[in-house]
């Protein structure tokens, strides 16, 4: 698709976009709320019926209701929604009653706006959203917030941002035995997280990881090679899916 072509979807776009600032849309099937300030969330939810269709068929088809799951930049959780497709409290169910679910899902978001978000949109599931970033120490640091995109927050300094003062801790710090499914998507800290994830990882042989790669980002490509070196790798979307061959 030209520049060009692009810019005058956009324009088109904008102009239907609600006026209200939060709307509320059907995305792969999970009610979402959206902000419709965000020029991100306008241009690949408020369109669109799915958002990364390959990762979110592969999450759908092979989480178990009983995975321990983490969601490491969840976002508004969109991706966390497709791990716990399985996993909505019925009326019935105490938000505190886990007795028939062993099964756990952590999804971690730093950005406030993005939490807030995040807490509305699975408030009816078994996920336990956490306001921290996670990294590879545990630490007072930044978070560069992006003005209107806020997809594109990062712990890597970037321009036109806003300084934003967060708590990282790492993965490993959280003590699980084992992880089933990590999914990172940290605009470019991804390998932050691994180094902060190894014992957890070594520990869980069948554990299976979605990371992030874009150019754009700066991340550590090489960095997350070596890292899964041995390991198998699938493309999903603009994301790598790697696991441990049995």
């Amino acid at each position: 698709m030209s520049v060009e072509k692009r810019r005058i979807i956009r324009a088109i776009q904008k102009f239907l976009t609600p006026k209200t600032r939060y709307v509320r849309k059907l995305i792969n099937g999970h009610s979402v709320i959206l902000d419709t300030q965000d020029i991100w969330m306008r241009d690949n939810f408020l369109w669109y019926d799915v958002y990364e269709p390959e990762t979110s068929r592969y999450i759908s088809g092979n989480v178990r209701l009983n995975d321990i799951i983490l969601d490491v930049g969840a976002h508004i959780g969109y991706h966390s929604l497709n791990f716990a497709s399985k996993r909505k409290r019925s009326k019935y169910t105490r938000t505190d009653d886990r007795m028939f679910f062993s099964g756990k899902m952590y999804s971690f978001e730093p950005d406030p706006l993005n939490y807030r978000l995040l807490c509305k949109n699975t408030e009816d599931y078994f996920i336990a959203p956490l306001q921290v970033a996670v990294s590879d120490k545990e630490e007072e640091t930044i978070l560069y917030r992006s003005k209107n995109r806020t997809a594109w927050s990062s712990l890597l300094p970037k321009q036109n941002t806003i300084p934003y003062p967060v708590k990282t801790i790492t993965i490993d710090s959280l003590n699980l035995s084992y992880v089933n499914f990590l999914k990172i998507d940290v605009e470019g800290a991804e390998i932050k997280v691994l180094n902060g994830a190894k014992e957890t990882v070594e520990r869980s042989p069948r554990i299976r990881i979605i990371v992030e790669w874009l150019p754009k980002n700066d991340g550590d490509f090489e960095g997350i090679m070596n890292f899964f070196e041995g390991w198998k790798c699938r493309p999903l979307d603009h994301n790598m899916l790697f696991w441990k061959e049995e």
